[in-house]
Formats: structure tokens, C-alpha cells, sequence
């Protein structure tokens, strides 16, 4: 009874609130002071269970990108007179379909592919490549020298200018080796990635054949546990999500193939030469924001370099010039739908983040990502506004306006 009589719950709950305080504190100072430790370890285990759950994430990548083929299909079905029953499904039907459509045109544009590169390589006389390569580096030397005797006629010290080109030259021998020892862990770990792309098919036709059910479950799960508001708010997130990640990456697939395949054609009856190289090189760089039409000039002005053909070189950037004015102005915003509606500068930085943090597939990702942001950011400023024109006549101190005068005298009738 004497505690309780001296016991004052009020000062209590105080002193719970700042010894709270100081351990949250104390927390986040250590935290930050082990920060790179902290962020290591959660990404080794990040990519821990990435590896261990890369087959069900490839097959529901699959999936996704297969789901409107396979519903497409599976209404083309339906008017066959033997299907038209709806208690015949149609569904393994049309994921057996898309999945022999999608083989069939990857198979054929591979043997293409091989066929073409290996004719041209057949007839590259590699000692005019050596010669020609020859060159370039001579003329590269000359036009340094010349260069750096003009840089000191006007009082800039070479030193600079050495350490410039020393960095750049850093800079491209990092990223050759990069690429090289990327290439050559991909040939090392071609087992494991065989079986996981194996198991993805087969995880990606589990999730075509029964994806509405597990999406049935999974959100009733998620109702459970989350209550009907976060939910609801839950719901609206992956909505968002889908819009724009299906308008983005199905879009985005398509118009790539289709720019390769244009540049590829285009380029070949200009007589440009490995016309069928370029058009593969755009067709991948078109998957990255500005990166397939920087590969594309790239591409054009070496190849026609190497035997001095400028009338060529002209000509094939011209009408690869023309052809991408027209895919980023008509074909490429009807791809992507109005979903994915981001200004280039904000496009460029995102794939800038998203490169530097996540790699090849971060600037993949980097764009529907930034669009989604975009999105809340926009209903975030849409809600303020509102919030700030309801409380504006509270904050001005003056009574809301009235209806008008006729109206009021209306109401008093």
C-alpha cells in the first residue's frame, strides 16, 4: 500500500520515455558507426536467399512477361468449336502454345543470327583488320603529340592533361577487366545457371497454370494478417506496380526487338557491314533508356571507319537517325502507354542510381521504379494541396465564405 501511494504513474511513464530515448540513440550511433559492416552482411544474406529463391523468382519473371500471350491464346481458343464449352479449359493448351511460339521465334532468330555472323566472319580478312587497327592507334599517337605541343604553346602544363588520360585509360582497363571476369564467371557457373533457368520453366509453368488460384490464397493470407486497411492500401501498392512494370518491361521488350530488327534490315540494304551485329547490339542496348542509340552510332561509324567509307558511314547514320526520331516519338510511347511518363533528365539519372547500386538489371529496373515513385510522389503533393486549401481558412483566421447572396435568400424562401 505505501508504494502504491507514493507511486506516480505519470513520472514513470517519463522516465520510460527517456531511458527509451537514450537506448533508440545509443542504437543508431552504433549503427552508424558499423554501418558498411551492417550493410555488408545484409546484403550477403540478401544475395543468400536470392541465390536460393532465383528459380521461383525467374519463373514468376517468365510468368509475368508470358501471362498476356497465354491469355491472348487462350481467347483465340475459345472460338474453336470444341472449346467453346467453358468447362474445357484451355489454359495448359495455351501456356503449351506460348511456350512452343516462344522457342520457335528465339530458335529461328538464333540460327539466323549464327548463320549471318559466321558468313561475315568468314570473309573478315583479319590481317586489313590488324593493319586498319594499326592505324587508328598511329593516328590516336600522332594526334596526342600534337595535342599536347598545342596545349603548351598556350601555357597548360601536359602533367594535367597526362593525368586526364591516365584516368580515362584507368577507367577503360577496369571496365574491360569487368567485363572479362564477368563473362568468364558466367562460362565457370554455366552448370548452375543451366539448372536454375531449367527449374524457372518449370516454376513459370506451375505459376501460368495456377497463378489466379496462388494469387486467391496469397491475398486472403495477406487480409489476415495485414486487417482491411493495409490491405486495401496493400492492394493499390501492387495495382501501381503492375501498371507500370507491365507497360515498362513487356513494352520495353518489344520495341527492343523491333528497333533491332529495323536497324538490322535497314543497315543491311544500306551495306553497312555486320549489319546483323548492329542490329543485335541495339536491339540489347535498347533494354537500358539511351543506351541502344549511342551502341547504334557507335557501331555504324567503326565498322564503315574500317575501310574509309564516309558516303556510307552517312548515309546509315541518317537513316538510323530517322528511325530512332520515329521509335522514341510514335512507336515507343504507344509501347509503354502513358504509365510510364518520366522527364529524360530524371530517366537519366535513375539509370545513373540504378546502374551504380544494382547493375545491368538495376538499370533495367531503374526507370518503372523511378515511374512508380513518381506516382506516390504526385498523390503525396495532390493530398497536401487538398489538406492545404481545407485548412486554409482556419489558418487565415476568417469564417469560410457563405453561399452567395441569391442563393441564400433562395434557401430562406
Amino acid at each position: 500500500m505505501k508504494i502504491k501511494k507514493y507511486f506516480n504513474w505519470k513520472y514513470t511513464q517519463i522516465a520510460l520515455y527517456v531511458v527509451g530515448t537514450f537506448v533508440i540513440a545509443f542504437l543508431l550511433i552504433r549503427f552508424w558507426d558499423n554501418i558498411g559492416m551492417v550493410l555488408h552482411r545484409i546484403g550477403r544474406f540478401v544475395g543468400w536467399i536470392g541465390g536460393l529463391l532465383s528459380p521461383a523468382i525467374l519463373g514468376f519473371v517468365i510468368a509475368y512477361l508470358l501471362t498476356p500471350l497465354v491469355r491472348f491464346l487462350g481467347k483465340q481458343l475459345r472460338y474453336i468449336p470444341f472449346f467453346k464449352d467453358e468447362k474445357r479449359s484451355v489454359k495448359g493448351l495455351s501456356v503449351l502454345l506460348s511456350y512452343t511460339l516462344v522457342i520457335g521465334i528465339i530458335v529461328a532468330v538464333m540460327s539466323l543470327l549464327i548463320s549471318t555472323v559466321t558468313k561475315e566472319f568468314r570473309f573478315l580478312d583479319f590481317e586489313s583488320l590488324v593493319s586498319t587497327f594499326q592505324m587508328y592507334v598511329n593516328s590516336l599517337s600522332e594526334a596526342y603529340v600534337s595535342l599536347t605541343k598545342q596545349l603548351e604553346a598556350i601555357n597548360i602544363k601536359s602533367p594535367v592533361f597526362h593525368d586526364y588520360i591516365a584516368s580515362a585509360g584507368e577507367f577503360l582497363t577496369g571496365f574491360l577487366q569487368g567485363m572479362v571476369k564477368f563473362f568468364t564467371s558466367l562460362l565457370g557457373d554455366f552448370g548452375s545457371i543451366f539448372t536454375s533457368f531449367l527449374f524457372g520453366i518449370i516454376f513459370s509453368i506451375y505459376f501460368l497454370l495456377d497463378g489466379r488460384r496462388l494469387a486467391q490464397y496469397w491475398d486472403r493470407a495477406l487480409k489476415a494478417f495485414m486487417g482491411n486497411r493495409v490491405h486495401g492500401y496493400f492492394r493499390q501498392f501492387v495495382k501501381d506496380a503492375d501498371g507500370v512494370f507491365s507497360g515498362y518491361i513487356r513494352g520495353q521488350l518489344l520495341d527492343a526487338c523491333l528497333i533491332g530488327v529495323i536497324t538490322g534490315v535497314t543497315q543491311f540494304l544500306v551495306g553497312t557491314p555486320y549489319a546483323t551485329v548492329i542490329g543485335l547490339l541495339v536491339c540489347l542496348g535498347t533494354l537500358i533508356p539511351y543506351v541502344g542509340s549511342i551502341v547504334g552510332y557507335i557501331s555504324i561509324i567503326f565498322v564503315n571507319l574500317l575501310d574509309f567509307n564516309l558516303q556510307r558511314l552517312i548515309i546509315g547514320a541518317v537513316v538510323f537517325f530517322i528511325f530512332q526520331t520515329l521509335d522514341a516519338n510514335v512507336t515507343q510511347p504507344k509501347l509503354l502507354g502513358s504509365g510510364v511518363n518520366v522527364h529524360p533528365l530524371v530517366i537519366i539519372l535513375s539509370v545513373i542510381i540504378g546502374g551504380s547500386t544494382g547493375g545491368f538489371l538495376g538499370m533495367l529496373l531503374a526507370v518503372p521504379l523511378a515511374a512508380l515513385a513518381k506516382i506516390y510522389f504526385e498523390r503525396l503533393v495532390n493530398y497536401l494541396m487538398e489538406r492545404r486549401k481545407l485548412e486554409a481558412p482556419a489558418e487565415s483566421g476568417k469564417e469560410p465564405e457563405g453561399p452567395p447572396e441569391d442563393l441564400s435568400e433562395q434557401q430562406a424562401k
